[in-house]
């Protein structure tokens, strides 16, 4: 069930993702709608942080047949806590969006 969710998270965050690229920006209390702007401001700003905690590492992990290999599983499992710090950030940013 947990992996079901998992997966649609990544979903939601990707559409995000596109979502970001397509949407303005305030500065200085004014709303910018210029695309080429909006989408540098996007990349400037949060698409890192949104890229790091939309990717599905698991899937990768899972291809590549790593988790077999314990040293690499802890090592891994400690980055999947840290990408999943990233996705609770982009959470707050979304509660921030939506004035919750």
């Amino acid at each position: 069930m947990f992996a079901v969710f998992e997966k649609i998270m990544e979903v939601f965050f990707i559409i995000d993702i596109f979502f970001s690229f397509n949407t303005g920006y305030y500065k200085r209390g004014e709303l910018i709608m210029n695309r080429r702007r909006a989408n540098m401001h996007y990349l400037k700003t949060w698409f890192l942080l949104d890229l790091f905690a939309s990717f599905p590492y698991e899937d990768l992990i899972n291809l590549n047949g790593l988790t077999d290999e314990l040293e690499n599983y802890r090592q891994l499992t400690r980055l999947a806590r840290i990408i999943k710090i990233f996705r609770f950030i982009r959470i707050l940013k979304l509660l921030r969006v939506l004035k919750l």
